[in-house]
């Protein structure tokens, strides 16, 4: 496990967490988090770290058979393309409204109100402080990657889950590389709702719209994570997330 592995090398260095963190550019709180396992890293982030203490990042290939995709689910989400302008639009417009539908899909206890308060920066108190905080968290994520849905080359298809490093196909249509990557992730143990984020930014750069997930859904999806988690099987998922197409009307 990454979080074993890093303890490990940091001891062995003879560094403690603040010196880490201060070579590595990371904050305590996160490094802690790492070792701890509460919190996984980005693969860039782990690579840094572990460049600091000596290491290299060692991909782990996921097992390719735990992926099976009904072509119908593809040609679903092949059929909404509007272009990129169209559809990055749509994303960078609705920033709250795709944060409110994960937090209704991880049953977080906030309301649209507080959701879109603080997307939009306004700080205010809450009764549910972890709750807020992982809102920001959302958020920053959906920021941060639709800004690499927007580079010359595609967001990269990559993803640091436990112990493995999760590499999308390197080819193939960009729809079905975007749904095998976040099949793959999730079953790897990846944070559900940021792998979905990296794979509707890729189909964003391609004109497909950002998928969420309807409110209506939030306990299909909840079955459906479970579904791919254990078994690899991501069909149930990736129909939950398909109907957030049919729901704007795409």
């Amino acid at each position: 496990m990454f979080s074993h592995e890093l303890r490990s090398a940091r001891e062995a260095e003879g560094m403690s967490i603040a010196t880490l963190a201060r070579l590595s550019k990371t904050s305590r709180s996160a490094i802690a988090a790492y070792e701890d396992g509460s919190k996984h890293p980005r693969v860039d982030t782990a690579a840094r770290i572990l460049a600091t203490l000596g290491r290299e990042l060692t991909a782990v290939k996921v097992d390719l058979e735990k992926t099976r995709i009904d072509q119908e689910i593809i040609r679903t989400i092949e059929s909404s393309y509007t272009g990129f302008a169209q559809a990055y639009d749509w994303a960078s417009e609705s920033v709250a409204l795709i944060v409110d539908a994960d937090v209704n899909a991880e049953g977080l206890p906030l309301g649209w109100g507080t959701v879109k308060t603080l997307v939009y920066g306004t700080t205010i108190s809450t009764d549910e402080p972890l709750a807020g905080w992982r809102l920001q968290e959302l958020a920053g994520s959906v920021r941060s990657e639709l800004n690499l849905a927007r580079e010359e080359h595609p967001p990269d298809l990559t993803y640091f889950a436990r112990d493995s490093v999760v590499h999308g196909m390197e080819d193939g249509p960009s729809v079905r590389r975007a749904a095998d990557f976040l099949v793959r992730a999730i079953a790897a143990g990846g944070d559900a709702t940021f792998v979905q984020h990296r794979a509707s930014a890729f189909l964003t750069h391609f004109g497909y719209p950002w998928l969420y997930v309807p409110h209506r859904l939030a306990r299909e999806y909840r079955a459906a994570l479970v579904v791919c988690r254990r078994f690899g099987d991501g069909n149930p998922l990736l129909r939950v997330l398909a109907q957030s197409i049919q729901e704007r009307g795409f």
